[in-house]
Formats: C-alpha cells, structure tokens, sequence
C-alpha cells in the first residue's frame, strides 16, 4: 500500500507543476490556456520543440 501512496502523491505533485506552469505562461506571458499546457507538456517531456510565441524577458527569468 505504501507504493500506491507514493504513486498517488507523485501524481499529484505531477499535476500540481503542471498546472503551476500552464498559469503561469498564461498570466506571465499572456499565452492561451491551451498554449501555456502544451509548452509545459513539451518542456516536461523534454521532447524541447520550439516556443509556441516568443518568450518575453520575464517568461525567460528563471526566478518567474
């Protein structure tokens, strides 16, 4: 049972980052929901395609 737990909590913590950083290339960069999850899904994968617009200077800060 202690796997399933931990399975659960890396789920959510999973979900957690991604829905953190689909906010926040919408508020930051103003992007569409839908764009802001796909560059999250793109860059969580690492597959590293191209930016879906181009970042602005606060949307390249790691500190963002």
């Amino acid at each position: 049972m202690k796997a399933l737990r931990n399975l659960r909590t890396i789920g959510a913590l999973l979900l957690l980052v991604m829905a953190v950083g689909t906010a926040g290339y919408h508020y930051i960069e103003g992007w569409s929901w839908f764009d802001g999850f796909y560059m999250v899904v793109t860059t969580l994968t690492t597959i590293g395609y191209q930016e879906v617009h181009p970042l602005s200077h606060a949307g390249r800060t790691p500190e963002a």
